[in-house]
């Protein structure tokens, strides 16, 4: 693993950037050798405090925050980092709400970069105290509205599931940075990505057709058997209930994705193309897609868990 991503989150007047930039200095003191292991911190909140707060300059600016966060982690710059020690690229950043944080976690999960996520919780009286002291304040109004819906992490959730919590109501001292540094040796030793290339398989050019469509057969009654199966397997008829309606809708975007990849093969088939690989993996990656969007409408921590779950399972039967 040549790189660990780091999401603080808070509310303004945390504390977080205190704790990010002591966390990059310790970084960069105690691992950084020569064989370019390093820590760099890159401020959401100083890039979205030039712009004219509305709801698409908003959204607008996250995406862009978001690009550049992938093309700090891009395997451009990974092939010249430290194989053994990680660098540490630090997001500092509200992050108050769960569909924040789960966008980055999908663009490390795509990448596959193991993610912690440091919530930094402070009363208040204490944030809006610290607030005053700075040199561009966030209103009081808007401090108080992020403070009512702060969604702190919760395990329920998978892209919350590695995250450590500390509380900086007094001060941040230096145990707060070697727990966080702890955590992130161990997440950074047990990680294991779930991006697999897929094996080659050479095909006959006059059954590329049929052997793409049964193997696409077969991953999808897998997927669909292992998902029958966990419904079984549910004590709360509420489970039950939501992962039936799952179970529904993934039958029918599971065969409308299949149908389009194959008629993909018979056009490429056309061009004289002797290769499945590049067809299981455009299903794949829509799949992918599909169930991105399919969590992204769903607050349902069941459905998120097994999607995230089905996510595995899937890149299994892709082997």
């Amino acid at each position: 693993m040549d790189i660990v991503l780091v999401l603080m989150c808070g509310i303004p007047g945390a504390g977080k950037t205190t704790i990010a930039m002591d966390l990059v200095e310790y970084w960069n003191r105690n691992y950084c050798t020569t064989d370019n292991t390093v820590a760099s911190r890159i401020s959401f909140d100083d890039l979205e405090s030039f712009i004219e707060w509305n709801h698409s300059s908003f959204k607008m600016i996250r995406q862009e925050n978001l690009c550049i966060l992938e093309k700090l982690m891009s395997p451009e710059i990974r092939t010249k980092l430290s194989k053994t020690t990680p660098s540490l690229v630090v997001v500092d950043d509200i992050m108050y709400l769960r569909s924040m944080r789960r966008q980055v976690y999908v663009l490390a999960r795509n990448m596959g970069i193991p993610m912690l996520t440091v919530s930094v919780s402070v009363g208040l009286d204490t944030a809006i105290s610290r607030n005053s002291e700075r040199s561009i304040p966030v209103k009081v109004e808007s401090l108080r509205k992020i403070y009512e819906s702060f969604q702190i992490p919760d395990p329920k959730f998978i892209f919350d599931r590695n995250h450590i919590s500390i509380c900086s109501e007094y001060s941040a001292c230096s145990h707060t940075v070697e727990s966080i540094v702890n955590t992130i040796k161990s997440l950074h030793s047990t990680y294991v990505p779930r991006i697999v290339l897929v094996k080659n398989v050479s095909f006959h050019k006059s059954s590329l057709v049929k052997d793409v469509d049964s193997q696409l057969r077969k991953i999808i009654s897998d997927v669909l058997k292992e998902l029958a199966s966990r419904i079984y397997k549910s004590t709360s008829a509420e489970e039950q209930q939501q992962l039936t309606c799952l179970l529904n809708s993934l039958r029918l975007k599971l065969s409308d994705i299949k149908a389009t990849v194959l008629q993909e093969v018979r056009a490429e088939t056309n061009k004289d193309s002797d290769s499945s690989e590049c067809f299981i993996q455009l299903f794949f990656a829509v799949v992918m897609i599909e169930m991105d969007q399919l969590s992204q409408i769903n607050d349902s921590p069941s459905v998120a868990d097994y999607l995230e779950y089905l996510a595995s399972f899937l890149l299994e039967r892709l082997q």
